[in-house]
């Protein structure tokens, strides 16, 4: 069902409201090293890095009190850590906010610390990933990928074509592709948990909460199990493993795909548990984590590519919501994953006058995003929405 939107209604959701300062209670229960730093990093809806605090902290101190700005309405989520020696040791739920004139409490513990790599920002928010393997380490950014073996010198690291790391404290300078990215710092991870996972094959479903993991068989809800007593570990190598009495799990940073809908998730899991009869694959997180970025602009629609006279239409996830623009107006709806397929609906749009061209175009465009029921993301970064099998519009990131 799509909806008339007032006018004003989508860019009022842009306007930028200041709240007062408030201040972030930070707490920890091992105590901090020496040079140990607290971090705050509050987000934007789309995950974007938005403000990063850094202080540090006493050696042997279990707390830390960090003054926050006055935040606009585009801070959506708040998290903090504990850093040592360039490694993020304890780290907090993430938490939503909006404008607010109120302190915050937030409780630090390692096993929230834990990513599938190291995060690092740098000048111009750019942003490193550091996976480790045995020979050395890969760094990853949006342009390019270098891999770096230990030079003579201790925490040094050195690749063809004058690529460099060199890691010191809660620092690290950092050179890729002949391009100097000055120095570097230790970011927050995006939580891991919770997590939903589905069986590859849809017989099994497994939620890992913070704490506990409940496994269920669909065809038989009588037998659903219960883990306590998780432990997880992180050696940044793009796995995650976590295991419980009667269950192991490892995570890897690849995208699944489920057999029966061929939807794509952003985590390929192996699961090893006795009801399940031995290893069983599964796919994890949010599907709508691989959508969800920077803005996608269509480059084809109902297998017509779009030429340079084309009206440019765009869609961008953030959330559970989806919004952009059609040939003439913005619209806004809701975006969801039900039963491992792809929901777009309840889509508003703003009512400004449109040619028949531009109005036609607009109402199969719509029609595109209402009937998708799947995705596929390309090594090239091309998205393609489709309903099954059938191509309906594809895209690129702006």
């Amino acid at each position: 069902m799509r909806l008339a939107l007032a006018l004003l209604a989508l860019p009022v959701l842009a306007t930028d409201a200041t709240a007062q300062a408030a201040q972030a209670s930070l707490t920890w229960s091992e105590a901090a090293e020496l040079g140990s730093e607290a971090v705050i990093l509050i987000r934007t809806d789309e995950g974007t890095p938005l403000i990063t605090l850094r202080e540090r902290v006493d050696e042997g101190s279990t707390s830390a009190r960090l003054d926050l700005p006055a935040l606009t309405t585009n801070a959506a989520s708040i998290q903090a850590g504990l850093v040592t020696e360039g490694r993020v040791v304890a780290q907090s739920a993430q938490s939503e906010i909006s404008v607010r004139d109120f302190d915050l409490d937030l409780s630090l513990r390692r096993a929230f610390a834990v990513g599938f790599s190291d995060i690092w920002g740098c000048a111009d928010q750019q942003i490193v990933q550091i996976t480790w393997g045995e020979g050395g380490l890969r760094a990853d950014t949006d342009a390019t990928t270098a891999e770096l073996t230990p030079s003579e010198v201790d925490d040094v690291y050195l690749g063809s074509g004058g690529n460099r790391v060199a890691f010191g404290g809660n620092v690290a300078e950092i050179s890729l592709s002949g391009q100097d990215l000055g120095t570097c710092r230790p970011m927050l991870f995006a939580p891991v948990l919770p997590m939903q996972i589905s069986g590859a094959d849809s017989s099994w479903r497994l939620h890992l909460g913070e704490d506990a993991a409940e496994l269920t068989l669909p065809d038989q809800p009588e037998d659903t199990q219960i883990f306590g007593d998780m432990r997880m570990s992180a050696p940044r190598d793009n796995t995650i493993r976590i295991a419980a009495d009667g269950l192991e799990l490892r995570l890897d940073d690849s995208p699944c795909r489920t057999s029966v809908t061929n939807l794509l998730y952003p985590v390929t899991v192996q699961l090893a548990q006795p009801i399940l009869g031995g290893s069983a694959l599964g796919c994890g997180g949010n599907a709508l984590d691989l959508l969800a970025g920077p803005t996608w602009e269509v480059t084809s629609l109902f297998g017509v590519p779009f030429g340079a006279d084309m009206p440019a239409m765009t869609l961008q996830v953030a959330g559970a919501q989806i919004s952009g623009r059609t040939a003439c107006n913005r619209y806004l709806g809701r975006a969801t994953i039900e039963d491992d397929r792809l929901s777009l609906r309840e889509l508003g749009t703003t009512r400004l006058a449109c040619p028949t061209n531009k109005s036609n175009l607009e109402l199969r465009f719509l029609d595109a995003l209402e009937g998708a029921t799947g995705f596929d993301i390309w090594q090239d970064g091309g998205l393609t929405l489709r309903t099954g099998p059938f191509p309906l519009l594809t895209a690129r990131r702006r």
